[in-house]
């Protein structure tokens, strides 16, 4: 190569340094999400803190016949990943005699991709993770999954309604036909320690 392309590639290379040196460190690479939390948590801020939970459950093989059993639990909720998710630690009496309390976790996130709510879910009765979709209209949280119990597989759906910053409602309904009709198999009422 002549001396006078080496010199020529030599200020090129030394061009695209400065530039490269002169754009903004703290800029994410072309492409990549911004960091830290969707502004969309910030919709979930009220629940940080500690819940007592008052539910229902439907112990019924035969959803025509409900039967009831009732149980109480503590929620305890708190942001993760610089705000970029939301956890929710579980822990309920036991519903029945000589079982432990009904333990479960909950980590809850915007996906700025999909545009949408998600959820997983682990529990001590079930021993899975189940993964849930959904939306918020501001009035109503709705998201849906698909369970497997006693070798079934069906799906989930839990809605949260009459949302305020000291209290809420959640619903949980299951479909064994794809959806097409849903039971209640449980419902809870969420109250904020002050």
């Amino acid at each position: 190569m002549k001396k006078s392309n080496m010199m020529l590639v030599a200020v090129a290379l030394l061009m695209m340094a400065i530039a490269v040196m002169a754009a903004d460190p703290a800029a994410p690479p072309a492409g990549m999400p911004e960091m830290g939390p969707p502004a969309e948590m910030k919709q979930l801020a009220t629940l940080e803190g500690t819940w007592d939970v008052a539910s229902k459950f439907n112990m019924s093989q035969d959803p025509a016949v409900p039967q009831w059993m009732e149980s109480k639990a503590v929620a305890t909720y708190s942001y993760a990943c610089d705000g970029a998710a939301m956890l929710c630690n579980y822990s309920g009496d036991p519903m029945m005699a000589g079982m432990p309390g009904f333990k479960g976790y909950m980590v809850q996130a915007w996906d700025r991709e999909l545009k949408q709510w998600q959820a997983t879910w682990v529990d001590n009765m079930s021993g899975r993770i189940s993964i849930y979709t959904g939306t918020d209209d501001g009035k109503q949280m709705v998201m849906t999954g698909e369970d497997r119990m006693m070798g079934q597989v069906f799906l989930s759906r839990m809605t949260v309604s009459n949302r305020t910053e000291t209290s809420y409602d959640w619903k949980m309904e299951a479909s064994m036909d794809g959806g097409k009709t849903w039971f209640e198999s449980g419902q809870s009422k969420y109250t904020k320690r002050k």
